[in-house]
């Protein structure tokens, strides 16, 4: 099932994480670089295939959902529509994190790297800012920050400002608090 493969895809990805971590720590290791990269380079097309599937079927629901009369709740397709959700915000998530390590390995090959953009779309799209927002104008009450990954996906996405050449942004990003603690 789709829900397994993801789930396999997230243990390549620890692997080459754990990679990428040693190699950070010892850049002459060129054999870490190399083994995650390759091993991120095979997963990302599979996360982004997968991805795109589960927001394809995630419309079909939410489609099916609404024809439905208001007052015949489907708790059978509302299951079905939470847990399609859990998946591909899982896959977004890993994706968005497997294209970050990537482009930092292919950046530091002297490579100019579109993985940093593909991580970018992948942060937006699972903190629900896929439209362009000015991010001076975010709170974070709107970006559900209580969830880890969501946090660690604002991180991810304040980090490809930055290696995009947007310190300005990256810096709205990594100072964003709640109101009540401003």
């Amino acid at each position: 099932t789709v829900a397994l493969e993801v789930a396999r895809l997230q243990g390549d990805y620890r692997r080459a994480e754990s990679l990428f971590l040693r190699w950070m720590d010892d850049r002459s290791a060129d054999g870490l670089k190399r083994e995650s990269l390759s091993i991120l380079e095979r997963i990302t097309g599979l996360l982004a295939k997968h991805q795109s599937d589960l927001y394809a079927e995630l419309q079909s629901l939410e489609n099916r959902l609404d024809k439905l009369d208001p007052q015949k709740p489907s708790p059978a397709l509302e299951a079905e529509l939470s847990r399609v959700s859990m998946i591909a915000a899982r896959a977004t998530y890993f994706l968005g994190w497997s294209n970050y390590y990537r482009g930092v390995l292919e950046g530091s090959m002297g490579g100019k790297t579109q993985a940093f953009q593909d991580s970018r779309i992948a942060f937006r799209k699972l903190l629900d800012l896929e439209k362009e927002v000015a991010y001076r104008e975010l709170r974070a009450e709107f970006l559900g920050l209580e969830s880890l990954w969501r946090s660690r996906a604002l991180i991810g996405l304040a980090l490809d400002e930055s290696a995009l050449g947007h310190p300005q942004d990256a810096d709205l990003l990594f100072q964003l608090r709640s109101e009540e603690h401003t």
